[in-house]
């Protein structure tokens, strides 16, 4: 949808939450978070209690990478969606992002209870409890992910990582081994989780971008 009519549309219906929520996502979509997130401010205007512009807002923050405005909103659409595990590892991917692994990990276990099948939870889950050094913990989640989704490239990775990241002792025997960011940095580099680049977009993972462009609503 060019946004040139996206912008016509709101122009002509300023009061239309609809209007202002596609335009927003369709500028997520491009990687545009700036011009994205006062369109979801007006939708969250018209509408202030609607759990999925909040949630809309939160991704276009994480987007910009100002974590604190994106866990506020998450954490808001919780209030109006405490079930939605979706909603869940979003909060808990922002907490994460701010090195709040603690928290972040609580987050991912309520999702995961909430939608035990989705790969990506598992993934991010296993990643976060590397990061604190549990690995029998992190083993057990890759391969829920795996289990979830065979073709898991990154899950199945990092699962063959393990038995040398599970040693401090390894990493300092083989220098070599523990420079490659992608063994010893579990934010592995390539997968959806590998911000190392910038930051993350609508494109991090498949789960969120599905849910964004579903989330276009017809007028």
């Amino acid at each position: 949808m060019p946004s040139h009519l996206s912008s016509a549309s709101c122009n002509s219906s300023p009061d239309n939450s609809e209007a202002h929520n596609n335009l927003g996502l369709a500028r997520l979509q491009l990687g545009d978070a700036d011009h994205a997130i006062p369109e979801f401010q007006a939708a969250l205007r018209l509408r202030p209690q609607d759990a999925g512009y909040q949630t809309n807002l939160g991704i276009a923050y994480l987007q910009k990478t100002d974590f604190d405005s994106a866990v506020a909103q998450f954490q808001a659409a919780l209030e109006n969606s405490p079930r939605n595990p979706t909603l869940h590892y979003d909060l808990g991917l922002a907490l994460k992002l701010k090195d709040k692994l603690t928290e972040a990990i609580a987050e991912f276990r309520i999702a995961e209870q909430l939608e035990p099948r989705q790969a990506d939870v598992h993934y991010t889950l296993g990643v976060t409890l590397w990061q604190q050094g549990d690995f029998p913990a992190a083993a057990e989640e890759l391969q829920a992910a795996i289990d979830a989704k065979p073709d898991y490239a990154e899950a199945f990775y990092s699962t063959r990582l393990e038995p040398f990241a599970s040693s401090r002792e390894n990493c300092r025997k083989r220098p070599m081994l523990c420079a490659k960011p992608s063994v010893c940095n579990p934010i592995f580099a390539g997968g959806p989780y590998d911000f190392s680049g910038g930051a993350p977009s609508t494109r991090r993972r498949q789960w969120s971008r599905s849910r964004i462009e579903s989330g276009i609503r017809t007028q």
